[in-house]
């Protein structure tokens, strides 16, 4: 019998013992650890993590929504509407997050989950190298509150969006950094966050109107 020596993200994951994650890479290491058989559920994933933590029950579903198991017919709506209740939560001052059990039980196939982690790796190790503590007052007070509300804008944006292909791929990126950002107190991952938002609803608007007006046409 061979034994796999662990990765220095993995230790990291299981050293924390569900923490908060310090970087995209722990993120991904924890989420293959926590991935047992051939379908994954988004309350397994979650189970990586410290679920008193907002930061990482908007980060599981960005990064689903964002990778190729965004795809899966439903999953960009499922992972939307778990954004909004946990960004709904934040914004009213709860204590800790709450999901129903039927959000947890979506589920998609661990194949899909093996080429998210895979072909995020890159892009993973670039962004850690410029995660830092700074400009915390971006994440945290008011400021915080504010984040809530930018997710729960750049979530009703996936619904109409999910229709076009890759269509939710910025708004759940804005997410996805927005959450790094919350995680690591870092604002200037806040302000990329906020551009890339920007970006997300004037697609979702130009989609908008651009169905309006091929309706009325029609």
């Amino acid at each position: 019998m061979t034994m796999e020596a662990a990765s220095p993200g993995r230790a990291r994951g299981r050293a924390a013992g569900g923490g908060e994650p310090e970087s995209l890479t722990e993120v991904l290491d924890r989420l293959l650890d926590h991935a047992d058989g051939r379908q994954v559920s988004v309350g397994e994933m979650l189970d990586a993590f410290d679920k008193r933590a907002f930061a990482p029950l908007l980060l599981v579903p960005g990064l689903v929504a964002l990778g190729p198991t965004g795809a899966i017919p439903g999953v960009s709506i499922a992972t939307a509407t778990i954004i909004v209740l946990v960004a709904l939560q934040m914004l009213v001052g709860a204590d800790h997050p709450w999901l129903p059990d039927r959000a947890q039980r979506v589920r998609f196939p661990k194949s899909k989950l093996q080429t998210l982690v895979q072909k995020s790796r890159p892009v993973a190790r670039f962004i850690d190298r410029f995660l830092k503590h700074r400009l915390t007052t971006l994440t945290d007070g008011i400021f915080g509150r504010l984040g809530a509300i930018f997710c729960i804008a750049m979530a009703a944006t996936m619904y109409p969006l999910a229709l076009v292909p890759f269509g939710v791929a910025l708004p759940s990126a804005a997410i996805v950094v927005f959450s790094l950002g919350l995680a690591a107190r870092d604002g200037v991952m806040v302000i990329l966050a906020n551009a890339l938002g920007l970006g997300a609803l004037g697609l979702a608007g130009w989609f908008v109107m651009n169905g309006a007006s091929q309706v009325a046409s029609g």
